[in-house]
């Protein structure tokens, strides 16, 4: 490439970014971190950095590691940048997940015996390998599956390793009972993945760190190699990810982070918000570029969520503004209950595909947890709109598939014990518990893996019948695998899962579901020819390691044209032209955790997640509570969120005529709004002002300060009338009380909201 088309690529490649995208572009040295709020563009930053770096041939493509948080992500990336370049100018970036890239990188290293005990094929398990473990564990060890949920041992197993807290460590710390049965489980977990010549996703980047602290060559190697650094959504990673990508950029220092602290939302995944936060601690000579401009939203919706982060105090400063248009102002919805609620919702998608003609998938309904669906989902299959729950069971983990990707995994690594024992008896074979009990105990006296155990299977204490069928299934995952040397990897699964009798126990179901569960094991055939024929190098092994790293954000069907709906973690990075947000109650959103968690950091992370949802919105927004839910088939009142006093109310419109009031400007934010007194008549979503009960009662008598609220006084509220303070919990405007009415009985009141009266 000549200097002129050097010189001619890189304008090409600033000529549409800003001025603080080419500022960020332009730095091709040194520790960059890029502060991206929502819709700034980040991505059309970071993918024109890596192009303008090979233009300017500041460095190769194979000097590049760019590093995303999803599949999807970095096919998008990798998109760009070749749209960027001359043709065959891009190729050789290393760009990928976290764990796909480290995956890559095990793959080529433990040929040369750097991790003992581990081959190149090793198996990649996943959360539902991983608890088949736990489970198995748990049996041996005596742990009650009943008082401790697997998943909890899973999650803290998990937590620990982030953490990099070894299991004599976690024991001598562990102190509350959940953790001291844990302790039992941890080491024997870790042993049993390694006998298996396994890894989790934990180790996928546990060890590559393991292999660099204890082999300088291989760090060394990786360092030259990878000479420019990249990191997508920096705030999202954890400990290890912050540990791997400092190691391989230590030497060069040429690292650059994209991520916006303000969307930092994962923390009970282990994600860590100071490694974004302290990034000009670790690197003080750091450029640092804020991108600001939202090219997403409306000036409406961009002011209202600016308002929302400013009530978090841990943050890195920065100021949302954009060129579009004003736009609408943002609906506040006050529903009498959780029906009321979803059928609004309802309403105004349909509304605005008649105004706007909108298709169905331009729309998102956004919630705390996933429990909330079922009321949006009645609604909008009462009235015909056609919808999508993002979290529902994807292709990957249906049962019948799983099934079938347990024998091509068995056949790939044999020494796969969660996979053995997950279809041994499946379809069923004479190979029952007690003989998969024998099977084990067998494999652990002589210290070997379950395969080696059953090719000894005719020394075992097992009967004729349990030893022929043992032999039969071990030749039969023998036979097959022999053939992937010489055969279509597609043409061999088909023949392994046929004469597995997998389809013959699938057929024996003629219904609709029965049908398409056979499609299913069908169509994971069809994907590994497709595999194949996208690469001469690709393997079986390779498709089923591809299957083991995706994720839900990869699943996603872009030209499905239906309503989504989706927990609010699940919306970052998507965007809607119509965004609604339901539950924005106490309790609900933010939840009951966070309110009496101690200290501000859960408030604020539940504040993130607030304005995370709020930012997916492009053209309209929708914010809506309910005067009271179903729960456990119980009517349950609620109080209004607090992030709905915390928001720019000049912004916003009520639906209809509105329960809220402006604040009063004197002591308190002229900024925020409040609920009028519950008592109020109602028509239809919203509700009227009149006097409230017992007003006459009380004379006029004010509410009582909440410091004043304590055990054993009594009490009336305008809604539940008089009662008997039972107990309180915590402080200030967090602060709640137990009360049991005399009517009413037991409810529990946020008291800034409450606005309790004190009988003497």
């Amino acid at each position: 490439m000549s200097e002129l088309a050097s010189n001619r690529d890189a304008e090409r490649i600033l000529r549409d970014l800003n001025d603080r995208q080419k500022e960020a572009v332009r730095c091709t040295s040194g520790p960059l971190l890029v502060i991206a709020g929502p819709g700034s563009g980040k991505t059309r930053a970071l993918t024109a950095r890596v192009a303008y770096l090979i233009a300017v041939r500041a460095a190769w493509p194979s000097q590049i590691l760019a590093l995303t948080f999803t599949n999807k992500a970095a096919r998008e990336m990798q998109r760009r940048v070749l749209a960027l370049l001359p043709r065959g100018a891009g190729q050789g970036i290393a760009m990928g997940t976290f764990h796909s890239v480290m995956a890559r990188l095990l793959r080529r290293e433990l040929r040369d015996g750097w991790l003992p005990g581990y081959t190149n094929r090793f198996a990649i398990y996943d959360k539902d390998d991983s608890l088949r473990v736990i489970r198995q564990l748990m049996d041996e060890h005596n742990i009650d599956k009943k008082s401790i949920n697997p998943n909890s041992v899973a999650a803290i197993i998990s937590r620990a390793k982030n953490a990099m807290i070894a299991p004599g460590q976690f024991e001598q710390n562990a102190r509350t009972p959940i953790e001291k049965q844990v302790a039992k489980l941890y080491h024997p977990y870790l042993e049993t993945l390694h006998r298996a010549d396994a890894m989790d996703f934990d180790d996928l980047l546990l060890k590559p760190l393991e292999l660099f602290r204890s082999c300088p060559p291989v760090l060394e190697k990786y360092q030259q190699r990878w000479r420019h650094v990249h990191i997508d959504e920096y705030q999202d990673t954890n400990r290890v990810q912050y540990l791997l990508s400092h190691a391989i950029s230590q030497d060069h220092r040429n690292i650059c982070v994209v991520g916006d602290d303000a969307q930092s939302i994962y923390s009970f995944r282990g994600a860590d918000m100071r490694n974004i936060l302290d990034f000009n601690k670790d690197y003080p000579d750091a450029k640092v570029v804020r991108l600001e401009q939202n090219y997403r939203s409306t000036q409406t919706i961009v002011r209202l969520a600016d308002s929302i982060i400013k009530g978090n105090t841990n943050q890195l400063k920065k100021n949302l503004w954009t060129q579009n248009d004003p736009g609408d102002r943002v609906v506040l919805i006050d529903a009498l209950n959780g029906v009321m609620e979803a059928n609004k919702a309802t309403d105004c998608i349909r509304s605005h595909r008649q105004r706007n003609a909108y298709a169905y998938k331009d729309f998102a309904i956004l919630y705390r947890t996933n429990a909330q669906s079922r009321p949006f989902e009645d609604s909008l299959r009462a009235k015909g709109v056609p919808y999508r729950v993002v979290g529902g069971t994807s292709f990957y983990q249906r049962k019948e598939v799983k099934d079938a990707l347990a024998y091509l995994r068995l056949m790939v690594n044999t020494d796969d014990q969660v996979n053995l024992f997950r279809i041994i008896n499946y379809p069923t074979r004479a190979i029952g518990l007690k003989t998969q009990e024998k099977l084990r105990s067998y494999a652990r006296f002589n210290g070997i893996s379950a395969w080696e155990a059953l090719e000894q299977c005719g020394n075992m204490p097992v009967g004729t019948r349990a030893s022929n069928a043992l032999k039969r299934f071990r030749d039969l995952i023998t036979r097959h695998r022999a053939q992937l040397s010489s055969s279509p990897p597609d043409e061999v699964a088909r023949r392994l899962l046929t004469r597995a009798n997998l389809f013959m126990d699938l057929n024996k179901d003629s219904t609709d579901r029965g049908v398409m569960r056979v499609q299913n094991v069908q169509e994971v055939i069809s994907a590994i020819k497709e595999h194949m024929d996208k690469d001469a190098e690709h393997t079986l092994s390779t498709y089923l390691q591809s299957i083991a790293l995706l994720t839900d954000a990869d699943e996603g069907q872009d030209d499905d044209d239906r309503v989504t709906l989706m927990t609010l973690h699940a919306s970052k990075g998507l965007e809607f032209k119509v965004v609604f947000i339901g539950g924005l109650e106490e309790g609900l959103f933010p939840t009951y955790r966070a309110i009496h968690s101690p200290g501000p950091n859960a408030i604020e992370e539940e504040r993130r997640l607030f304005y995370v949802g709020v930012t997916r919105a492009e053209r309209h927004l929708y914010l809506a509570c309910a005067r009271s839910r179903l729960r456990f088939g119980r009517v349950e009142d609620c109080v209004p969120s607090q992030f709905l006093e915390e928001i720019d109310t000049s912004v916003t419109r009520p639906e209809g005529t509105s329960p809220y009031e402006r604040r009063p400007k004197a002591g308190r934010s002229a900024r925020g709004y409040r609920p009028q007194p519950y008592g109020l008549s109602s028509h239809g979503d919203t509700f009227t002002n009149r006097p409230a009960p017992h007003r006459e009662a009380t004379g006029g008598m004010p509410a009582a300060r909440i410091k004043d609220i304590k055990p054993g006084a009594r009490v009336l509220s305008e809604t539940f009338g008089t009662g008997r303070v039972v107990s309180t919990s915590g402080r200030g405007l967090q602060k709640t009380a137990t009360v049991q009415f005399d009517t009413r009985g037991h409810k529990k009141l946020m008291l800034r909201y409450a606005r309790l009266r004190l009988l003497r």
